[in-house]
C-alpha cells in the first residue's frame, strides 16, 4: 500500500484544482465521508447532530 503525508495530498489537490479550472470549471469538489455511522443513519434517525468542519491553513 502506498501512502503520501498530508502536504503531499495537499499539493496534488491543488495542482488537480488548477488543471479542471484551466479546462474550464469553476472549482473542484472533494468529499470525505469521515463522519462514519452519523452520516449513514442520519436519514433514518431524526435527531440534531452538530458537525465542525476545519480548514488547514
Amino acid at each position: 500500500m502506498a501512502t503520501a503525508d498530508s502536504r503531499t495530498i495537499v499539493n496534488h489537490l491543488q495542482n488537480l484544482t488548477e488543471i479542471v479550472c484551466d479546462l474550464g470549471y469553476k472549482g473542484l469538489l472533494l468529499v470525505l465521508d469521515e463522519m462514519g455511522k452519523p452520516l449513514e443513519y442520519s436519514p433514518t434517525i431524526p435527531t440534531p447532530a452538530i458537525f465542525t468542519f476545519a480548514r488547514d491553513g
